[in-house]
């Protein structure tokens, strides 16, 4: 088989790229309730399952902070309503370096929520 016989041909479809494939998934993991996708496709990847268990706890975070918000948002002043919404934005940048860590193939845990494990890895 030479080289020419492994590049795409006009009309064929390139074969998937089992990394790209692999990182895509794993994005999936800092998108809110879209960790469960990954979760449930690639359970015995260590990679992917990794960036799950980082995922699912930013979405367990997520769902806290919006029920504290509901539960006491008629209450809220002016300085809780601002910290809720700081602490919403340092969840974002969690999910973004998560996301950062996924495409340079890295398995880095994130800042302060890092070494909080829900999944046996």
């Amino acid at each position: 088989m030479d080289q020419h016989d492994q590049q795409t041909r006009p009309g064929e479809i390139p074969a998937p790229n089992i990394q790209t494939n692999s990182n895509l998934i794993a994005i999936l993991s800092y998108l809110s309730i879209l960790v469960f996708i990954p979760y449930f496709i690639a359970s015995n990847n260590s990679f992917i399952r990794f960036h799950v268990n980082q995922g699912i706890i930013l979405f367990v975070l997520e769902i806290l902070l919006y029920v504290v918000s509901i539960v006491f948002g008629f209450m809220m002043s002016g300085f809780l309503y601002m910290i809720i919404n700081l602490l919403q934005l340092f969840l974002l940048v969690l999910a973004i370096i998560g996301v950062i860590n996924v495409v340079k193939n890295r398995t880095d845990p994130l800042p302060v929520i890092g070494h909080i494990n829900i999944l046996s890895l």
